[in-house]
């Protein structure tokens, strides 16, 4: 498999060898998704900001090229954001 992937680095474009293309498709074919009760219960004692982002990629994908504005409108439906951002932070185990 020749396959050359595109990742962007400091903003420079950078080309995938097929040996690094192939460990990251292998890692992402064995990412879980996890939702907002397994994050904290990996993270006991921590307080979370949890946002929901974006559209699911291949949706987006699907769309995008035909129409950025319907793209853009279905980016704020709350049942179709997709993924998550957390920001976890670890609480002071000391009262002050």
């Amino acid at each position: 498999m020749n396959r050359r992937d595109p990742v962007e680095t400091d903003s420079h474009a950078q080309t995938l060898s097929p040996e690094r293309a192939r460990m990251l498709d292998y890692l992402r074919s064995r990412a879980a998704a996890l939702g907002p009760a397994e994050i904290r219960a990996l993270f006991p004692g921590c307080r979370f900001d949890l946002r929901r982002l974006t559209l699911p990629p291949p949706l987006a994908r699907m769309l995008a090229p035909r129409s950025q504005t319907l793209v853009s409108l279905l980016s704020h439906v709350g049942f179709l954001k997709a993924f998550y951002l957390v920001a976890i932070h670890k609480l002071d185990p000391t009262p002050t």
